[in-house]
């Protein structure tokens, strides 16, 4: 008579569970379709590089979308090069901003993670690769490290985030629940699970960039995750949002109440408890626009539902609670804060030395070497 073979213990059969699922885990993985959408206006010089990083990836199951918006200089027809190559989906659109590129090229995107690229960044050629390989559907976004260069991808000895240690998604949200301020990193350095998106895009073309309200929500919604490794450069070439001082303080600072809103109702709607929608930096930001600009800029609108006193005490308490700076860089912004409390004409007199009508990308740098950080 044939023996019978002998059964796993409890043990093995749970043990062999777990590596067929790790096996179906790794399959569907492996089979994740990343959209990356590469937003351009009057790029070209650096719009190649961008198309170039994204189609040379190490993981191959990719789709690419280039969307410009409205571009005056050759870009269109770079745009139109590669698409005879059947290698990346063009649209090319009217301009609305960046927000209206990134909102018509996901309404064309089929993947399940979403990575919207600058087209004056790069990524690198393991981007897709190190986010496909942590991922897992329970996350929302991935945030990934960013490092600085210059115009010629010279790397710089400065990241996105900014800090230096690590923190998991969890501490992310705490960090982010208690001060407003989630130590994120630009655009491209972003990766959003495609079912996320679904809820939220488009997103309003008045919040500017989209990457103001996107990550919190994000956080709000659900999880995060964060990577170490560096993903990608960001490069820093004198038309950075950092390199625009006054000219675009109103918009921003306009941008950011519409921010606040929208982070205030969501959170109220997902029951979630949160101390300021806002960083201090954002507040402080609101502040000063509302002293340079009291005409063209009021922050005393019902609708917003904020005056200065208002943006102290807020700004204030996100400082207080934000764990990514030490007591020195908090003792020099609640100074930075406060001057907001001083007559109008003193304080506009400070804030105009503070903000210069146009800053460079050295000066920006050079700044964050006084608040500490390392370059």
């Amino acid at each position: 008579m044939k023996k019978s073979s002998k059964s796993p213990t409890f043990t093995e059969a749970v043990q062999n569970e777990l590596e067929r699922v790790n096996e179906i885990e790794k399959e569907n993985r492996i089979n994740y379709t990343v959209s990356i959408i590469i937003n351009n206006y009057n790029y070209e010089r650096f719009l190649k590089g961008a198309i170039d990083s994204a189609l040379h990836q190490t993981y191959q199951n990719t789709e690419i979308i280039v969307v410009d918006d409205g571009s005056t200089d050759n870009s269109a027809e770079i745009i139109r090069e590669y698409a005879e190559t059947k290698k990346i989906i063009p649209i090319l659109k009217k301009n609305g901003g960046q927000i209206s590129a990134c909102n018509a090229g996901f309404l064309q995107s089929h993947g399940e993670i979403v990575l919207f690229l600058d087209s004056d960044d790069v990524l690198l050629e393991d981007a897709v690769e190190s986010i496909v390989r942590v991922w897992d559907n329970s996350v929302n976004l991935i945030i990934g490290r960013l490092q600085a260069c210059d115009v010629s991808l010279n790397r710089l000895s400065f990241f996105w985030p900014t800090h230096d240690q690590a923190y998991s998604g969890d501490e992310l949200k705490t960090n982010y629940l208690k001060s407003g301020h989630l130590s994120g990193t630009p655009t491209s350095g972003n990766a959003f699970a495609t079912s996320f998106l679904k809820k939220v895009m488009p997103q309003p073309e008045k919040l500017v960039y989209i990457d103001l309200a996107l990550p919190h929500l994000a956080l709000l919604y659900g999880k995060v995750s964060y990577i170490e490794k560096p993903i990608g450069l960001y490069r820093l070439h004198g038309g950075n949002i950092h390199d625009k001082g006054q000219e675009m303080m109103r918009k921003v600072s306009a941008a950011c109440l519409i921010k606040n809103r929208i982070l205030e109702k969501t959170a109220k709607e997902l029951g979630v408890q949160i101390n300021s929608c806002l960083s201090y930096n954002e507040w402080r930001t609101i502040l000063y626009a509302s002293i340079l600009y009291p005409e063209e800029f009021s922050i005393f609108s019902p609708s917003e539902s904020v005056n200065p006193t208002e943006c102290i005490k807020k700004g204030l308490t996100s400082l207080f609670y934000d764990p990514y700076i030490n007591w020195k860089q908090k003792v020099l912004n609640l100074l930075i804060i406060l001057v907001g409390a001083l007559p109008r004409t003193l304080s506009k007199k400070i804030i105009q030395n503070y903000f210069p009508r146009k800053k460079t990308w050295i000066n920006a740098i050079l700044q964050s070497k006084l608040y500490g950080r390392n370059i």
